[in-house]
């Protein structure tokens, strides 16, 4: 059984296509809701229904089926940014495995898929995402007893090279805020190096989020571009959403000059808004010069930008939120309140990914208490000097 979505009319509800193989003969239902997740949920179990009516659902089922119907369920449970990624999984695993009867897949066929994989240019990375994509799609097909058990239990994946996160030197980060005071974001990159917060965070911001006397900024939401097919059924799309995991919903002081750099920030946003027109929107924190969200894509790019006028390395934007690790750990910060201010789910994450640091600052800080009780002392004259007894030749007052 083949089915697939189509939008209808003005309304924008999806309605379920069905297609029987045999006959040919396609049966059209409406789902009445404008949601593609949850019109992709009720196509799969329409499928499954069918199916099993007809009997022919595990024997005839293929990788390539087994993994749509997958990513119909999943799309229900996970959200956008996560959904994008299994769909980019999916597409390489059914490249290499798609016509394979789903009940037929044997450890062999997975590791042939890996090879071939890399053969065709994929980096390890991507390799990875296939097969984990694959994993997660067999063992719900074992879930939901399609499959009696996991082929991939047998396999490996390759292993990605791990990096060492980059980050600026104080001077550095010092070269990167001087050289954006006369930029347009001059705020955001000011926000960026002292708060550690993320790009889709940073252009999720809005001004109902900031408390400038109090000097803090509550973080909620992420603002991503999505590629592939977005709930609205386009083929990318800015999508407004929550943080990436509940530990990322925070909330983090601003220093004093970074405040002030938003007021001066928001009295430019005042005068554009005032030259653009009703069209400007003042809903975001950071805008475009006609008061759109700005393009996390555009973004990076004009950080490149941003670089070259300083005349620093190249790293990335996602590096910013380094820098700002390695420098509250250079200053001292246990690695409880780094894991705070960065939202990460525990301070177990904190250390995984900055722990190399934070074992140089308790080195240096070794050293410099040896060296603190190693130093020399001076020997005083004579024990009387030492014990304040009066010395000979001298009248003791």
């Amino acid at each position: 059984m083949r089915g697939h979505l189509r939008r209808r009319g003005k309304s924008g509800l999806w309605s379920i296509v069905l297609r029987d193989p045999d006959t040919g003969k396609v049966q059209w239902t409406s789902t009445g809701t404008a949601d593609r997740h949850a019109a992709e949920a009720m196509l799969a179990r329409a499928i499954v229904r069918l199916e099993q009516e007809r009997g022919t659902d595990a024997g005839t089922l293929t990788v390539r089926q087994w993994l749509q119907r997958w990513l119909a369920a999943k799309a229900i449970e996970v959200r956008p940014r996560s959904m994008e990624m299994y769909r980019r999984g999916a597409a390489i695993a059914d490249k290499h495995l798609g016509g394979t009867r789903l009940r037929a897949l044997r450890p062999a066929d997975v590791t042939r898929f890996l090879a071939q994989a890399s053969a065709a240019g994929l980096t390890p990375w991507q390799v990875r995402q296939g097969f984990r994509a694959l994993r997660a799609a067999l063992r719900y097909a074992v879930q939901q007893e399609v499959l009696p058990r996991d082929v991939t239990d047998a396999c490996r994946a390759p292993k990605v090279p791990s990096t060492q996160p980059r980050f600026l030197t104080p001077d550095e980060a010092r070269a990167v805020l001087s050289a954006a005071r006369e930029q347009r974001y001059h705020a955001l990159w000011h926000l960026a190096l002292t708060t550690g917060m993320r790009r889709g965070e940073l252009l999720g911001l809005q001004w109902e989020d900031i408390d400038l006397a109090a000097r803090t900024v509550t973080i909620s939401r992420t603002l991503q571009r999505l590629r592939g097919v977005t709930p609205d059924g386009r083929t990318s799309a800015l999508v407004l959403g929550e943080t990436k995991t509940g530990g990322s919903r925070r909330v983090v002081v601003l220093l004093e000059s970074v405040a002030a750099d938003l007021c001066r920030w928001r009295d430019e946003q005042d005068q554009e808004r005032a030259e653009v027109g009703p069209a400007y929107s003042t809903q975001f924190v950071f805008t475009t010069a006609f008061g759109r969200p700005v393009d996390p894509y555009n973004l990076a790019k004009q950080f490149a930008r941003l670089l070259s006028r300083a005349g620093v390395q190249r790293v990335r934007l996602h590096d910013l939120r380094h820098t700002y690790a390695a420098l509250m750990i250079a200053t001292g910060a246990e690695a409880k309140v780094l894991q705070r201010a960065m939202g990460h789910a525990s301070s177990r994450t904190t250390l995984d990914v900055y722990g190399h640091l934070y074992d140089r600052a308790q080195r240096e800080a070794a050293d410099a208490l040896g060296a603190l009780l190693e130093a020399p002392q001076e020997r005083p004259a004579s024990k009387a000097v030492s014990t304040g007894a009066p010395q000979k030749g001298r009248m003791a007052k």
